[in-house]
């Protein structure tokens, strides 16, 4: 099984959620931003479209 996609699923659910919450408070989107940008700085992020391996 996949894990990888597993987790890709689990993290685009999340952002889903997280963005539709009208409660969300606008530093928390800030966080989840910087830690993305690190993310892809760290070349810890690989281009892919959704559903590919």
């Amino acid at each position: 099984m996949n894990y990888q996609l597993l987790e890709d699923i689990e993290s685009e659910l999340k952002w889903q959620q997280s963005l539709s919450n009208e409660d969300m408070e606008l530093g928390a989107l800030i966080i989840m931003a910087q830690e993305a940008l690190i993310e892809e700085q760290e070349v810890r992020t690989e281009d892919k479209g959704f559903g590919e391996e």
